[in-house]
């Protein structure tokens, strides 16, 4: 109903002046020379708000002290122990205090529960990529996006763009249309995740911010000098850490960007010695692999088998893909207990409780066969209401794991004779 009778976007202006006003916050009245201490003992309830000064000078009748502003958030006459005892112990005198405040004062929510119709969802929060500030507004936002992107820009000083995001990712290589609402028109980003640098392009390729805890815990599980298999790399977040751990990689996406963006991060992490790079169907790249027929366009190279590990973050299909383990391993290369444990990712809803048992149920219809050892459940995060984004860790079972013998040969070359250049 709200949205119904919302006054016109175009009919809403950002006046920053008409965010002037007079505020009245709690206040402690300090000695002078004790103000630094004090200012560390109530660090975390101090005023915080930019370009606000959270100490001021006292009234001409209190020449030796000075006041500590609190926040607006507390009450002088509720106030937390830890303020009120202080205020006992050292003998302060609480008060209240009013200060002038501008459109700078005011957070972005604040500001944009102002300027938007009643009914309208205020964005609470957003993804950072770089420079840029990712939004996804509901329908009803959509006629403000332009207002929201400014007020974004406005508060958030470090970011240089403002997009929001156009329709889900309904194609194989995960990215998503989009539209800039504020500053400069340029994807083109910069990461840092894990004390490594990763350079995209967000309307190219995908990338996640949020994932970055998954990142480090999977990795974390790796050891040195083991092979891991990332089929779906993007541009490198599971690969470049890994490698830089000691550990070997084959890192392959089928986004030709993607690729592009994986090898220059490579090369810029400085682990080319340690990670190849494949622009190739997934499953097929699995497949090869294990047959150590894995070819680079670049490299013309076979790579070593066994390895350890399998990462498939594709979480819209990857459990679904793992058809691609099935007779995947030439008996003459691998030794049941050789065989990879593969990292698997994947979305589920419904009801918490089922949540492990039709993930189970889903991986063991691609496989064709029951598991054989206990698979290993992480909850990664919550995506949406009700959908679930979970790592599932399971070896493949030996009754479908093996290449009959009509499967082709497969020449050996060891890993360390790969030129892992780009």
């Amino acid at each position: 109903m709200a949205a119904e009778t919302a006054p016109p976007a175009a009919d809403i202006v950002l006046d920053k002046a008409a965010f002037d006003e007079v505020i009245v916050v709690p206040a402690l009245r300090v000695p002078k020379k004790k103000c630094h201490e004090f200012m560390k003992r109530l660090s975390g309830h101090l005023l915080n708000r930019p370009r606000v000064r959270n100490v001021e000078d006292d009234d001409a009748d209190h020449p030796d002290t000075k006041r500590l502003l609190l926040s607006p958030d507390l009450s002088l006459h509720d106030l937390p122990e830890e303020v009120t005892t202080l205020v006992k112990e050292e003998g302060l005198d609480a008060l209240e205090s009013s200060i002038h405040v501008g459109y700078d004062y005011w957070p972005a929510a604040a500001v944009l529960k102002r300027l938007l119709p009643a009914g309208i969802e205020v964005p609470s929060a957003f993804e950072t990529v770089g420079h840029i500030a990712h939004l996804n507004l509901r329908d009803e936002a959509l006629p403000y996006k332009k207002l929201i992107g400014e007020v974004i820009l406005d508060k958030n000083p470090r970011l240089r763009t403002v997009i929001n995001k156009l329709g889900n990712i309904e194609n194989e290589f995960r990215v998503f249309k989009m539209e800039v609402l504020a500053g400069e028109d340029s994807t083109a980003a910069v990461v840092q995740q894990m004390g490594h640098r990763f350079h995209l392009d967000f309307r190219k390729v995908y990338w996640n911010s949020r994932l970055e805890r998954e990142h480090s815990r999977l990795v974390g599980t790796f050891d040195p000098g083991h092979t891991v298999l990332d089929a779906m790399a993007g541009v490198g977040p599971f690969a470049v850490p890994a490698a830089a751990g000691g550990c070997r990689v084959l890192a392959n996406d089928l986004n030709p960007d993607s690729y592009a963006f994986l090898c220059t991060n490579i090369q810029r992490n400085k682990v080319a010695d340690k990670v190849a790079a494949f622009n190739l169907d997934g499953g097929e790249f699995i497949r090869l692999a294990a047959r150590n027929a894995l070819e680079s366009e670049a490299q013309a190279a076979l790579v070593s088998v066994p390895f350890h590990h399998v990462i498939m973050n594709l979480p819209a299909t990857a459990i679904e893909l793992c058809t691609a383990f099935r007779h995947a391993f030439p008996a003459a290369l691998w030794a049941p207990e050789s065989l990879p444990r593969v990292h698997v990712y994947g979305f589920v809803k419904g009801d918490e409780a089922q949540h492990e048992q039709e993930l189970k149920s889903r991986l063991e219809s691609a496989l064709g066969a029951a598991l054989d050892q206990p698979a290993a459940y992480h909850r990664v995060r919550e995506v949406a209401p009700n959908k679930t984004m979970y790592c599932v860790s399971f070896v493949p079972p030996v009754e479908i794991a093996f290449e009959d013998e009509r499967g082709p040969d497969a020449k050996r070359l060891k890993l360390e004779e790969v030129d892992y250049d780009c």
